[in-house]
């Protein structure tokens, strides 16, 4: 099994819009990131996400 990690640093109006784009494609789902949490730029958020996928 092969597993990631996927970060993404946008401001907040992108990186929500980023997840819901990810989400509408099938790749991953809304649920499964982190919540946006500041980094500690202004006007700038972090979201996290783990993902395991199958290696046959």
């Amino acid at each position: 099994m092969q597993h990631g990690l996927d970060v993404g640093i946008q401001q907040p109006r992108l990186g929500s819009g980023m997840i819901l784009r990810l989400h509408a494609s099938s790749i991953a789902e809304a649920g499964s990131w982190s919540r946006l949490l500041p980094t500690g730029n202004p006007g700038e958020v972090i979201s996290t996400l783990l993902w395991y996928r199958s290696t046959r």
